[in-house]
């Protein structure tokens, strides 16, 4: 259901976006009002939403708003009455200031949390402009350049931080549909505690910079290729099915999440929850089987390691990674009577790979 949701909404956010450009490029021939003629800071700027509004009150879009100082987003006034929002802000004094106000949306709330990309403790810099405040010191080239009476800290707190996927398991936050991060430089690190999160967020808006304003700052090419390279990490779980076991499975499984893989078993999923899941990844881990069908939604360059007996070396999948363009590597644990691939017949031996052969796997695809 939450899948479906997802999709829907999906289609609403691509329905908005085309009604804008369609307005956008009247405006150029037509000569309609200048502001239609300009580019919009976000796509979703002055958008109604009319036609979508009687769905999305049934089911609101999740906002989660990282660093939410200020008012509320302009680019979403127009879905406001759609939207459940969530604003995280480290600053106790603005974030009691918004609990106070009124924003025009379906629900809101507001929570003091200090986000980060681990969990410990920081120092945040309150500024004279109280905009410009950040866990980041001001760089000083910005500041011999462009003066920084804005940027001078009057303060400093020492803050306990933690991630967005910490907050997310322990439920202090909704899953987002619409994550918004501007936090004057940690946008990255944000980003990199939230690796969980972000395989179901249909959109991501970030404030990014060209030049540094902070030292240690990460520059839209840091944020660029981090987004491009987003993706999760799985291990297929064949569930309860009694074929092709592995006898170390559960101490593999334990080292893979030390690794930050995620197990999943597609027999409880929907098809289309089966097909994000490939979609969004970036490496996945599984014994040979039928979820690997879901191969063909992988995109090109997803990295495949596959566990096979001696007794079944089934090479069906190794020919789709090469067709589709995905780094393979086959473990095929040690057994007593390996076969050919010119003799399949007992499928349902079990598959004993070790933690080493694993190991030496990650070596070989440069992931260890």
């Amino acid at each position: 259901m939450a899948g479906d949701l997802r999709y829907q909404k999906g289609l609403l956010f691509e329905a908005a976006m085309i009604h804008k450009w369609k307005t956008f490029l009247a405006a150029c021939f037509h000569k309609r009002f200048l502001y239609d003629a300009v580019l919009p800071y976000n796509l979703f700027w002055r958008i109604t939403g009319e036609q979508c509004q009687p769905f999305l009150r049934n089911h609101p879009i999740e906002v989660l708003d990282v660093g939410c100082r200020g008012e509320c987003p302009p680019e979403l006034a127009g879905l406001s009455p759609c939207i459940s929002y969530t604003g995280l802000e480290a600053d106790i004094d603005e974030c009691t200031r918004l609990q106070k106000s009124r924003l025009p949306f379906a629900r809101a709330s507001f929570l003091p949390f200090a986000v980060s990309g681990r969990a410990g403790k920081a120092l945040l810099r309150v500024n004279r402009e109280p905009g410009t405040s950040s866990f980041l010191p001001v760089d000083p080239m910005f500041r011999e350049r462009f003066g920084g009476e804005a940027y001078e800290t009057l303060k400093t707190r020492v803050l306990r931080t933690t991630t967005l996927d910490n907050l997310a398991k322990l439920k202090h936050v909704p899953q987002p549909d619409f994550l918004k991060i501007d936090t004057q430089g940690t946008e990255l690190q944000i980003l990199a505690g939230g690796r969980r999160m972000l395989q179901k967020v249909s959109l991501v808006e970030i404030e990014v910079e060209f030049e540094a304003i902070y030292q240690g700052q990460s520059l839209f090419h840091h944020v660029n290729d981090f987004m491009l390279q987003a993706g999760a990490k799985l291990y297929i779980d064949r569930g309860k099915s009694k074929r092709r076991k592995i006898p170390e499975e559960e101490r593999i499984i334990d080292w893979l999440k030390t690794q930050g893989f995620e197990v999943i078993d597609c027999g409880k999923m929907s098809v289309k929850d089966q097909a994000a899941a490939f979609a969004h990844a970036e490496l996945i881990v599984a014994p040979h089987g039928g979820a690997l069908t879901n191969l063909i939604f992988c995109r090109p360059g997803t990295k495949i390691i596959e566990l096979l007996s001696s007794e079944y070396p089934n090479p069906c999948y190794r020919d789709l990674c090469c067709v589709a363009k995905l780094p393979y590597i086959g473990i095929i644990g040690n057994s007593q009577k390996p076969k050919t691939t010119s003799d399949l017949s007992d499928s349902s031996g079990p598959i004993e790979t070790t933690l080493e052969d694993f190991k030496k796997a990650f070596e070989q695809m440069s992931l260890g």
